[in-house]
């Protein structure tokens, strides 16, 4: 898990990242199939890298780790920075298994792309909601139901409000 080899440290944001995981599993045992692969380690990474810095005194630091997930989108899409609502949509359409967007082959931008997802999930529906969302996955629930019945949203349109969020991120550079 965190370095098994045991031939280095780990860093304060793989042990916040890796913990989440065990968060997500101690509450689900196990995800739906209609799950995006952004949304494990979205979430993960959200926290890894928030949780690495303090904010009141490492702010230029978080920023900048920030900054490296936007470096890592764009090594996938060049283009991210003109992309459309229309055009960030299709990415995220692309996100569900099996595609290459999911595969080992892409890691770091799942990772990436998905912690800007949870940026806006969290920041929209807050942590008590998101928290709901994993327990609807433990009931059985499909990605789907759960997003309609806890965040009243097709995933139609939840791919929507996330490309929204997306291209504010990178058109607008914030």
């Amino acid at each position: 898990m965190i370095g098994s080899a045991y031939t280095y440290s780990p860093n304060a944001n793989t042990v916040n990242h890796e913990s989440v995981h065990f968060y997500q599993l101690s509450v689900v045992q196990g995800f739906p199939q209609d799950l995006p692969c952004w949304y494990v380690e979205g979430q993960a990474s959200l926290y890894g890298n928030a949780l690495e810095y303090n904010l009141a005194s490492q702010r230029n630091s978080s920023i900048r780790q920030r900054d490296n997930f936007k470096s890592i989108i764009k090594q996938y899409q060049p283009n991210a920075n003109s992309y459309t609502t229309q055009q960030w949509v299709h990415v995220l359409n692309n996100m569900y298994h099996p595609h290459v967007s999911c595969s080992g082959q892409q890691d770091y931008f799942k990772y990436a792309l998905g912690m800007f997802a949870w940026e806006h999930l969290y920041d929209k529906f807050g942590p008590a909601v998101m928290h709901k969302v994993l327990l609807d996955f433990k009931a059985g629930r499909s990605f789907n139901q759960t997003s309609q019945v806890q965040l009243g949203l097709s995933l139609e349109q939840l791919n929507e409000q996330i490309a929204k969020y997306l291209v504010y991120v990178f058109a607008q550079d914030n």
